[in-house]
């Protein structure tokens, strides 16, 4: 009997070398593959390909494929296996190819004769650390839950308050434009924790939350949403229940807002009396689809889309925002993720001249590396506020978008560097909330 046992186990050993061999060879295969494309192979990528696979996908799509990879992420350097599945007649191999500027998954799906039925490029999403910034003081505050509204679309968010004991002053942050989470993470990037990281470290109360289009996006009819359904009625109640609260100094309560945020700060104030100050950090004074258009063309210019497809599509988004200058399109029609008519509803309001009406503090800052939001913005709001005793300006040089510091030149590009929000703003932004105590405390400060 033992015997049988000792041949059996043979055979199980005999029978997993071998199906590790054929896993090795298809792996193996994988490589192959991935050596004939980087290497414009076509005859040996030609051999490798299933008779039906090769019938939907042509071997000019690979040379385009092969041709943007190549403009994209400069030279193929390396590849290496990553892993393999195997179901059934099929096993699905990953390699990972490492290109001088970028790294990408090759998936590919192969029979069991080792013919590709499928093939598919996966971006790489970078496993970001997310540090804190050197001026968060975590041991000056704490965090707790806290939701915006009483309904069950009620937005879910993070109040940072101060340990020192009082009443404290409170900032409200407002994001951006898109379904941003309560930290507004872009990449590695998140700048509302930063700044609601950086002020609370300094005595301040500050709320961030989840925007409405990200939490609940079912919540916003497409044919009807605004920026008021979007963004303005969640930050009006935002500020009713933080008056409610009794360590709340609501003689300082503040709205901060990023970008698009910022652009519709001056009407919430209008909107609420409560708010008894608005920053707008790098917020655009022209109307949406000007500043829109100005992006195109700047990354148009870097990226060189002077011929071809990319032409063709510069010319057709332009000329799709030059309708919604003239209001020549339906208002369902989607131009550039947005519906025309929330374009339609921005044209009826103007933050400049909203802002120009306001007798509470207003606090604007600008990057100087900012290619979204330009010197033309900064300039129109200089022009219409500069000489208001109310408003303080302040631009950081070397700073994206994002506020954040960089040493290199403003582009698409700057949002894969992780940074933080510049220590200079949180400074002055700090001084600002300070200065408008009233009575020269810091925030929160005895």
């Amino acid at each position: 009997l033992s015997g049988w046992f000792g041949m059996l186990a043979s055979i199980c050993q005999l029978a997993a070398a071998l199906f590790l061999q054929h896993i090795a060879q298809r792996a193996r295969h994988g490589g192959v593959e991935l050596f004939a494309f980087a290497a414009r192979d076509w005859d040996r990528l030609l051999a490798l390909m299933h008779p039906e696979f090769l019938g939907t996908h042509k071997i000019e799509e690979w040379k385009t494929l092969r041709e943007e990879l190549g403009k994209q992420g400069g030279d193929l350097l390396r590849h290496a296996f990553l892993s393999i599945d195997k179901k059934g007649a099929y096993t699905t191999i990953v390699h990972r190819a490492y290109f001088r500027k970028d790294s990408l998954d090759f998936r590919m799906v192969v029979d069991t004769l080792n013919l590709i039925e499928g093939f598919w490029v996966d971006m790489i999403t970078p496993a970001y650390a997310f540090a804190p910034p050197p001026y968060a003081k975590r041991s000056k505050f704490r965090e707790v839950p806290m939701t915006i509204g009483d309904s069950a679309s009620a937005l879910p968010g993070t109040l940072s308050i101060p340990k020192s004991r009082g009443r404290h002053p409170v900032v409200i942050l407002v994001h951006d434009s898109g379904p941003l989470d309560r930290d507004a993470t872009v990449k590695g990037n998140r700048p509302l924790r930063d700044l609601a990281w950086g002020l609370a470290s300094d005595g301040g109360m500050v709320l961030r939350y989840e925007k409405r289009s990200r939490a609940f996006p079912r919540s916003l009819d497409p044919g009807k949403v605004t920026v008021k359904e979007e963004i303005v009625d969640d930050v009006l109640a935002a500020v009713r229940i933080l008056r409610a609260r009794k360590d709340v100094d609501t003689s300082r309560l503040f709205v901060v807002g990023h970008s698009h945020g910022g652009t519709v700060a001056p009407e919430i104030a209008t909107r609420e009396a409560g708010v008894k100050g608005i920053a707008l950090l790098a917020s655009a004074a022209r109307p949406l689809e000007d500043v829109i258009e100005d992006q195109l063309l700047f990354v148009a210019a870097l990226t060189d889309s002077s011929a071809g497809k990319a032409h063709k599509t510069l010319a057709a988004q332009r000329a799709s925002l030059e309708k919604i200058r003239r209001h020549e399109l339906p208002e369902s029609t989607i131009v550039l993720s947005a519906p025309a008519h929330y374009y339609y509803d921005l044209q009826k309001r103007s933050a400049v001249k909203t802002a120009k009406k306001l007798s509470i503090p207003v606090f604007l800052a600008f990057g100087g590396k900012d290619y979204q939001v330009t010197r033309k913005d900064e300039e129109i709001w200089r022009s219409a506020l500069g000489d208001k005793t109310n408003v303080v300006f302040h631009t950081c040089e070397n700073c994206t978008h994002l506020l954040i510091e960089t040493a290199a030149q403003p582009g698409p590009a700057n949002y894969n560097t992780e940074g933080h929000v510049s220590p200079g703003l949180i400074r002055a932004l700090t001084e600002w909330c300070r200065n408008r105590s009233g009575d020269g405390r810091v925030a929160g400060r005895k």
